[in-house]
């Protein structure tokens, strides 16, 4: 095969239509990114329109179009080669226009979206232009392609685009990219707010390059949340809270509801907004209701709801769509992708080919829904996308109302980086944000003006708990404290796994069999975890209940709609313990219920906190416990703001602002590699042999019983084998094999690396992805993972 002409190069697989034409595809791309950028001025608009003419030149080279033919099996990197490209024609527009100075630093910005734009998105920093670099232009129609672009881009008739002048151009584009780099992202005295503001328009640069690109190839529409669907929104929300009216808070909750809605009308003007509620009086919903009254009053087009753990979020989308009788797009790590072709095309969509299953991913990945409720991951990822592929939700994010349930449970360390971002987005892309929680912290070290506080007034004449601080307890008196105690519905929380599996341990040889025993905490795989809820759900709402205890770690704290007549929380910090009061008594029957706390010493004599918290933290609230040993619910609102008034004026976490500054010097990743949960310890997978089919069918998760169905899968040693069969896999298509891992990942469990290499070996890590456990005894079918090492992962949750 010679040299192609341009004109005959496929961008993708030939179609009959002739879409598939690369011409065809960079014309089309252009004219979607410049209509993303209307905000921009005009030379940045035209520079957007030239990225896309370029981005994809490097198909132009003869390998890659016939690995696009399938006659090789891998083509040359396109991204690297539009870059450079693009790098040497928008310097001469910008010289011949004469805005080189103004407007270098977008021409960086620009490169480097190029040349990510199907990777990572990497450092602007003038050490790293791989992109810079010898392309075999003698496989490339150059001659055709500048001939096209003069009839589509004006004003680069006069440049050459040669072999000659590109390579020439390999040796001045280093001087100009460190010239550039120097004067045009040097941050100059400016605010980090400032900072901030141009980085996210950087990425909303970068979003409407990529956005554009994929949605050439696979066009996904959206509904959008009108204001006579808002209106009709909140008519089904008021109508769903009259018909729970039998619920014991449902007087307090309708009148809480009102008083918001009522606060809120006389800040409509505002884009930022802290919901405080007790735990227990309806949040959510009433966050919900002010979402539809802004889709109503202020023309918002969507509502995103983000929550910190996937028992809160899938908990939260089946309620919601009860309340709206709207299917809610779900955007988390087992979310099936043809399930959201369903929900965004009224259950109308044939899920039987590949177009359809791409088009689920991309509808996911893109939030193109009204409804749409996400993890603090996935929302971060949105605020600082780490790849390409991360910047589509960002298209679809204009306008809406953004919901985040429970910030408190972000890492301090993150957390005023999350508002300087968030602070930029609200502005780049006009949302309004909406924090909901019984327990906020503090926002002046990140925000520029406080945030609207919309709360209750406090009318609660009868507190639902009160806190007892006790003496220090172990294994054995704590256990006989609680099995001791006369209640129907128990609960404790410990701080640490191991201490948790003690505690049940030591309850079950105390405990009559009348009694339902459960246990819960993070090392157990996943459909194990997701059944021991479910289990402790039902339990908790029987008609004909029978005496349970709950022992738990943190993952009961937050989120879980579960109410306990009695509680004993080990000792942790202040808004982790009113947190988990928020489930004592959480509907208010009866006289006012106990929850108590004390210091914990294992088996070792240690305060296991030391394992979770920080020392300051629990400094602060062993010294407010002290001068509080007892306290009701009525007082916990400001026991918990003088809590955090301790903590950030000893440390307002301020210094994470800096990687704002390297970001704009030098290197995005300094923001995209925060977690929301702090810094994240080295783990590897394992997989569990265990065993579902022991399990009422009705116990098992939706999600899997589908995956299970859809590849015939018999037994967890069953799907383990299908994973070792390459041949399997590789007659998978892309989105199948997708789905296909979510099923295994059912059963994985990730262990910190000590503890993983001690259960399998090293080998099998060499050999396998994921190892199969074929110690038996390290997995307890009812405890999760056992024999834990407090000097390995005692600390763990």
């Amino acid at each position: 095969m010679s040299v192609l002409n341009f004109k005959d190069c496929w961008a993708r697989p030939e179609k009959t239509d002739g879409s598939h034409l690369l011409s065809s595809h960079l014309k089309n791309v252009a004219i979607k990114a410049k209509k993303n950028v209307t905000n921009e001025p005009t030379v940045i608009q035209e520079l957007i329109y030239l990225a896309a003419l370029c981005h994809d030149i490097g198909k132009v080279h003869k390998d890659w179009q016939l690995y696009i033919r399938k006659k090789i099996k891998q083509g040359p990197n396109h991204a690297e080669c539009g870059a450079f490209v693009f790098s040497y024609l928008a310097y001469h527009y910008l010289n011949q226009m004469d805005v080189w100075e103004k407007y270098c630093r977008e021409w960086i910005w620009i490169i480097r979206d190029i040349a990510d734009h199907h990777g990572i998105l990497k450092a602007t920093d003038e050490r790293d232009l791989r992109w810079n670099k010898l392309y075999t232009w003698s496989k490339m129609d150059l001659t055709g392609f500048k001939h096209w672009l003069d009839q589509q881009f004006s004003g680069l008739e006069h440049v050459n685009l040669t072999t000659d002048e590109l390579e020439n151009w390999i040796e001045e584009v280093d001087e100009y990219y460190e010239d550039a780099v120097m004067e045009g992202l040097d941050p100059k005295g400016l605010s980090y707010q400032s900072l901030m503001n141009n980085l996210q328009r950087w990425r909303r640069l970068t979003t409407a390059l990529i956005t554009a690109d994929r949605f050439d190839v696979q066009p996904i529409a959206t509904t959008k949340l009108s204001s006579e669907l808002s209106e009709r929104f909140e008519e089904q929300l008021l109508l769903y809270c009259s018909e729970n009216a039998h619920h014991p808070m449902s007087e307090k909750r309708q009148q809480a509801q009102d008083n918001i809605v009522n606060l809120y009308s006389h800040y409509q003007d505002r884009s930022i907004f802290a919901l405080s509620m007790p735990t227990g009086y309806g949040k959510t919903l009433t966050s919900f209701r002010l979402a539809t009254k802004l889709g109503q009053n202020s023309g918002k087009e969507k509502i995103i709801y983000v929550a910190p753990y996937l028992a809160i979020l899938e908990q939260t989308t089946k309620e919601l769509e009860k309340v709206f009788q709207v299917n809610i797009l779900e955007h988390h790590s087992l979310a099936l992708f043809d399930e959201q072709v369903k929900k965004a095309s009224g259950e109308k969509a044939n899920i039987n080919d590949e177009v359809e299953k791409r088009s689920g991913q991309l509808i996911m990945e893109s939030w193109a829904h009204p409804f749409v409720t996400t993890s603090f991951q996935q929302f971060m990822k949105a605020l600082f996308p780490s790849k390409a592929q991360e910047t589509l939700r960002r298209d679809r994010i204009q306008n809406s109302v953004v919901l985040i349930d429970e910030p408190q449970i972000f890492s301090a360390n993150v957390w005023n980086l999350l508002l300087v971002g968030l602070q930029s987005l609200v502005k780049e892309e006009n949302i309004t944000v909406i924090f909901l929680s019984a327990t906020l912290p503090p926002f002046e070290y990140g925000l520029d003006d406080q945030p609207v506080l919309l709360e209750v007034p406090d009318d609660r004449k009868l507190p639902r708990y009160r806190v007892s601080n006790t003496n220090d307890v172990n294994q054995r008196s704590l256990s006989e404290r609680v099995s001791d105690r006369p209640e129907m519905k128990k609960a404790v929380i410990m701080n640490t796994i191991q201490d948790a599996i003690d505690i049940h341990k030591e309850i079950s040889s105390l405990s009559s069999q009348k009694e339902s025993l459960y246990l819960l905490h993070g090392l157990m795989v996943p459909i194990h975890k997701r059944i021991q809820t479910e289990k402790i759900k039902r339990s908790l709402k029987s008609d004909h209940p029978s005496p349970i205890t709950v022992v738990s770690t943190q993952v009961l704290e937050a989120g879980v709609d579960a109410s306990f007549d009695y509680m004993f929380r080990s000792s942790t910090i202040l808004p982790s313990l009113i947190q988990a009061a928020g489930r004592v008594n959480r509907h208010g029957r009866g006289t006012t219920s106990l929850l108590e706390t004390g210091i914990y010493l294992n088996s070792n004599n240690k305060d296991t906190r030391d394992f979770i918290y920080d020392k300051q933290w629990l400094k602060q609230t062993d010294a407010i416990l002290e001068e509080h040993p007892n306290f009701t619910e009525l007082d916990s609102d400001k026991l918990v703001q003088e809590f955090y008034n301790r903590i950030f004026q000893q440390n307002s976490y301020e210094g994470i602002k800096q990687d704002i500054k390297h970001a704009y010097e030098t290197n995005w990743h300094f923001l995209s590699q925060h977690a929301p949960f702090g810094d994240s310890y080295m783990q590897l997978p394992i997989f569990i042999s265990w065993d579902f089919r022991e399990v009422e069918s009705d116990l098992l998760p939706e999600v899997f019983c589908k995956l299970i169905d859809k590849f015939q899968m018999t037994s967890a040693e069953d799907i383990y084998t299908h994973y070792q069969d390459l041949e399997f896999m590789h007659s998978l298509s892309f989105q199948d094999r997708k789905e296909w891992m979510m099923l295994v990942y059912f059963f994985v469990l990730n262990l910190p690396v000590k503890k993983a290499i001690k259960a399998v070996g090293k080998d099998p890590f060499l050999q396998q992805r994921i190892p199969f456990l074929y110690d038996t005894d390290a997995y307890h079918h009812n405890y999760g993972w056992q024999n834990i090492s407090m000097a390995e992962d005692g600390w763990m949750i």
